[in-house]
């Protein structure tokens, strides 16, 4: 705000301001307010504000006292004195607005730029992250990736000639644990008659009670003991299968491939052995037709070796060394990928938050600006004095008030801030852009 002390009693030639009036024609009836404006602006119509009527009666007496032309954009002391009150409400409201809007939206958005910063920071150590080959040797993301893609062209390229040994079976859980306990009943049979359980009193006497415990466990045991024995066999021997889904190798291999499958038919055999010789025993102690009997013996025999080649099968036939590296790579790009896609939409949205954000802050910052200036230039005080000078008219015609004189620091530094954040929050939403 700037304040015209240039109303010197005497004048720069030495003139009295009366002597003055008469040189250069003004008159002091000139600057009177018409009575009637001031009639009804006492009762409301105007065209001065109700109560500023005596303010702009003392501004245009200023004038009669120092009737000199002055620079429009500087206010007199009583300009000054009548502009104060609106000036001082709207630096009230302008402190109230940074500090209760302006600075807490600013506190608000610098956690989601350092949200965003840590997320950038994760996602550049997940793309540099090593990964694990098929037999434990570390790999970086590119050179795994090449891998994949180069063993799963060799795959392609086999099943497009006809070779059957990469064919993969579908599984289920239920199927795999159908797989593993198919022998359960028959253990749990045996071993019960092998340790005389009475099945009715089961439950009534504590020690037929732990005896029958005894062989569930034991019957559950078994039955895993032989299928994990099939099982590791069957993925044993896969690493030998050739195009045609048999054990194709060298002879020294070849020899090691029967001795285990001896040594597997064996174990079966020794576990079918078992089995029919109890249900021959039970049944011919019952006096059970012995035709009958051999044949449920001979059926549980059956059932125990096919079980056994079922859990072999399931191993050797589903896939091969080459499937295992695709699947095992496979699992580890599938997861990092969606971990990269997970952080980088995470990071978008906190981006796109952010934007809109700062967006509202600028918009918060620029209405309290004009907000400010407004509740000073359209005040009645504004007013008053706007009138005071077309009556006087020593201002000039063209002249208009000066800007208020606000406090503007405080504002200026949220600004700044607001600036700032702006240009850090392009900077991250093209970094999102390119990668």
């Amino acid at each position: 705000m700037s304040i015209d002390n240039n109303h010197n009693s005497q004048l720069i030639n030495g003139s009295h301001p009366a002597a003055h009036r008469q040189e250069i024609g003004f008159d002091s009836s000139a600057t009177k307010i018409p009575r009637r404006h001031t009639i009804t602006s006492c009762i409301g119509l105007g065209p001065m504000p109700l109560n500023q009527v005596i303010a702009v009666h003392n501004l245009a007496d200023e004038a009669v006292r120092f009737p000199l032309p002055r620079d429009g954009r500087c206010l007199t002391y009583n300009e000054a004195a009548v502009r104060a009150k609106p000036q001082q409400a709207a630096q009230q409201q302008l402190d109230r607005k940074v500090t209760k809007i302006i600075e807490p939206e600013i506190e608000a958005i610098r956690p989601l730029m350092a949200e965003i910063n840590v997320l950038t920071a994760h996602l550049d150590q997940v793309r540099s992250s090593p990964m694990r080959g098929a037999v434990g040797e570390k790999l970086t993301p590119e050179e795994a990736e090449a891998h994949h893609d180069q063993t799963r062209s060799e795959i392609h390229n086999a099943l497009q000639h006809g070779s059957k040994k990469h064919l993969i079976k579908g599984r289920s859980k239920a199927k795999e644990i159908a797989l593993l306990l198919i022998d359960f009943p028959v253990f749990l049979y045996a071993l019960m008659s092998l340790l005389n359980v009475n099945y009715r009193l089961i439950g009534s006497e504590t020690g037929t009670t732990i005896k029958a415990t005894v062989a569930g466990i034991f019957a559950l045991l078994g039955t895993l003991m032989l299928a994990v024995v099939a099982r590791g066999m069957g993925r044993q021997h896969r690493a030998f299968k050739g195009d045609s889904s048999t054990i194709e190798t060298d002879p020294k291999n070849r020899r090691r491939i029967r001795l285990e499958l001896i040594a597997v038919a064996a174990v079966v055999i020794a576990a079918v052995f078992v089995m029919a010789s109890r249900v021959i025993t039970d049944g011919l102690e019952a006096d059970v037709m012995p035709l009958l009997v051999y044949a449920l013996a001979a059926l549980f025999g059956l059932l125990i070796g096919f079980s056994a080649y079922l859990n072999y099968a399931s191993e050797y036939d589903n896939g091969s060394e080459q499937t295992d590296r695709v699947q095992h790579l496979s699992v580890q790009l599938r997861g990092r990928e969606a971990t990269l896609e997970g952080m980088a939409n995470a990071r978008k949205l906190r981006v796109e938050e952010t934007g809109i954000r700062i967006a509202k802050l600028n918009r918060l910052i620029e209405q309290t600006r004009t907000g400010a200036e407004h509740r000073v230039t359209g005040s009645k005080q504004d007013k008053a004095i706007k009138l005071a000078r077309s009556y006087h008219g020593l201002t000039g015609s063209k002249a208009g008030l000066p800007s208020p004189a606000l406090d503007y620091r405080r504002l200026d530094l949220a600004a700044a801030q607001a600036r700032e954040l702006t240009d850090d929050q392009a900077y991250l939403a093209n970094l999102t852009t390119e990668n």
